[in-house]
């Protein structure tokens, strides 16, 4: 697990050598950016989600009860920890990653950064009518034309692009064997998450041969008391997983692309237009708080299955978009008789995290012992 523990760790470690090895670097924030693009111009993609550092030069500029890593990056452009990126793309999924796009431009303006790596605002929208996938189509030909200009290679537009489509495709076919290895039992839902996370911020190459022998090695792990889901903001730390697994709890998936749903979904090659492919998964297919209709297919077949015993619910303050769904999810819950738990602690408060956890489920397991030791 060290490479991906050490990705982890240090999130911009790979895209430093990257670029220390002449190759260009583009940053992105989400999961809605297309990297596929990125790959068939022979630059690097590099997810930027940071966890944790001085806020000193962001606090004086964006509220504290934003996203933190809205915060953090900001913290990263203004400071030059960034610089070294050739581009920084922002997609308008969420709300709080097109106001850190605005913010930055304004520092921009106002000249209170560097003006580097210049911003690109990659906006499209979620809802699934045709008019919108039509102007997705469009955005998206302009951010291939954006990063065509910063590439020295000359390229081939279908061959290219088919190409990235298929070396990504790998890496999330492994990615579903190993979320898939966790309902056996082979892989812990600890060293699982640690992965899937990781090969966002390594090369594409590094992180597949480590997803290879992650999988290979794959063997029988300890069966815990309880089986939960998570659902809820997405998380891409295993300190909640660590958290339940003191508890006796192992989670099975999560309703995030963080984890149980990164590798869902292959793009389907085009001979003609798989650019128009390309966006069209990451306009349908992935998970986004501002998809409409919303889709909870993934999660309702998940909650169903017999292995599940309930779901944790991860929520923390302040009050985010995906709190919205929680009163008909619980209702959701209790009609499939599944238990549920609250989490409105963060992560990055550990203790407050493992007291919430640990008293509700102390009455889940109570119960469940005196349902099982009642007369029948």
């Amino acid at each position: 697990m060290l490479p991906f523990e050490n990705a982890c760790a240090n999130r911009l470690s790979h895209a430093i050598q990257a670029k220390a090895a002449g190759q260009k670097v583009i940053g992105f924030v989400g999961n809605t950016v297309p990297v596929e693009l990125i790959l068939a111009t022979g630059m690097m993609p590099c997810r930027l989600a940071p966890t944790e550092g001085d806020l000193s030069a962001s606090d004086q500029y964006v509220e504290s009860f934003a996203d933190p890593d809205v915060r953090q990056v900001f913290q990263m452009y203004r400071t030059g920890q960034l610089d070294m990126l050739d581009m920084l793309i922002i997609p308008r999924s969420s709300e709080a990653h097109h106001k850190l796009y605005l913010m930055l431009r304004e520092a921009n303006r106002v000249g209170l950064t560097h003006c580097k790596p210049p911003l690109f605002l990659y906006e499209i929208l979620h809802t699934q009518r045709e008019s919108s996938r039509l102007y997705g189509v469009q955005r998206t030909q302009e951010l291939w034309q954006a990063l065509l200009q910063l590439s020295s290679e000359t390229l081939a537009e279908v061959a290219s692009v088919n190409h990235a489509i298929r070396l990504k495709n790998t890496q999330r076919g492994l990615l579903r064997q190993l979320h898939q290895l966790r309902w056996q039992y082979k892989i812990s839902s600890i060293d699982a998450l640690q992965a899937s996370v990781a090969v966002q911020f390594m090369t594409l190459a590094e992180g597949t041969r480590a997803l290879e022998a992650l999988v290979a090695q794959a063997s029988p792990v300890k069966e815990l008391g309880l089986n939960f889901l998570v659902r809820g903001v997405p998380n891409d730390q295993i300190k909640l997983h660590a958290a339940l697994a003191q508890l006796n709890v192992n989670v099975l998936a999560e309703d995030d692309d963080w984890g149980a749903r990164a590798g869902l979904f292959p793009i389907v090659e085009d001979d003609f237009n798989p650019i128009e492919k390309v966006f069209e998964h990451y306009w349908r297919d992935v998970p986004c708080g501002r998809k409409f209709p919303v889709d909870d297919s993934w999660f309702l077949d998940k909650l169903q299955k017999p292995e599940v015993d309930g779901v944790v619910f991860y929520l923390p303050e302040p009050e985010d978009v995906y709190g919205w769904s929680y009163p008909a999810d619980l209702k959701v819950c209790r009609q499939h008789g599944k238990q549920s738990v609250l989490v409105r602690a963060p992560s990055n408060n550990p203790q407050a995290m493992m007291d919430q956890l640990k008293s509700q489920l102390d009455v889940i397991k109570t119960v469940r012992s005196s349902a099982n030791q009642a007369p029948r």
